[in-house]
């Protein structure tokens, strides 16, 4: 059994005793030092970064773009991997995308996804969310996503720098002898994790395309080595607090 304990009096989380809670342990152990020690911290360090610090020795966070800091997301106790310059998210796709496309092959990458990419946003139910605290601006397609970005925001306090919408990365699979391409709608550099919304109260869904999204979830899932995944239904969002906290 895994315990984190406090360096300056008898606290301790088990881990596995909030295996089924809103929060991580390591979350718990950030609130305590930053509530009950936080006189005892290092300036300009939280009790969330201070924990994270124990754990890691890194006391700061670097944009994977320009190297500049990052700030530190308390709810999956990381420094996020991109600075606040939307720039740096931009950039970071463009590269993905070269990968990509040489992987793929043009067709997948540079016209067909980004021409889904333009429909989507152009539907109208599509808009853009802007945070709290007016840092930031993120896509979504329908009611479902902009549920969570508000979950995110709101409910878990989330970093913006660390949601990208849609996911800056596509996917290619076959149904029927068929290849397709799937872009994600979301993307969480700090936990490398693919999100897709989803929700089954559209009854007018034919069985090819409930088969084909069968396929596409398989081959997501089957890809765990590479990225983490979660689809979400009908905003319960309890299997992405799963993969929030550690396993």
């Amino acid at each position: 059994m895994k315990i984190y304990r406090c360096q300056h009096c008898k606290f301790n989380v088990s881990v596995n005793k909030v295996n089924k809670g809103t929060k991580s342990a390591k979350y718990k152990m950030g609130n305590h030092y930053d509530t009950v020690h936080k006189h005892m911290l290092p300036t300009n360090m939280t009790g969330y970064q201070w924990f994270y610090f124990l754990l890691t020795k890194k006391d700061h966070g670097t944009c994977v773009i320009c190297k500049g800091l990052t700030a530190f997301n308390e709810t999956a106790m990381k420094y996020s991997r991109f600075c606040d310059n939307p720039n740096c998210k931009q950039k970071y796709k463009e590269e993905r995308d070269k990968r990509m496309m040489g992987k793929y092959g043009k067709l997948y990458m540079t016209d067909e996804a980004a021409h889904q990419k333009k429909m989507l946003l152009a539907r109208r139910i599509s808009g853009q969310y802007t945070w709290s605290d007016g840092s930031s601006k993120n896509n979504y397609t329908g009611s479902y996503e902009l549920d969570f970005l508000k979950y995110l925001d709101i409910e878990l306090k989330w970093c913006p720098s660390d949601i990208i919408s849609p996911s800056p990365h596509s996917y290619v699979y076959e149904h029927s002898g068929t290849r397709h391409f799937y872009i994600p709608d979301f993307f969480i550099p700090s936990l490398n994790l693919e999100i897709e919304i989803k929700s089954d109260e559209n009854k007018n869904i034919n069985q090819e395309s409930r088969q084909k999204d069968i396929v596409k979830d398989d081959m997501m899932k089957s890809n765990s080595n590479l990225f983490n995944y979660v689809r979400i239904m009908n905003k319960n969002y309890s299997g992405f607090l799963e993969l929030v906290k550690e396993e």
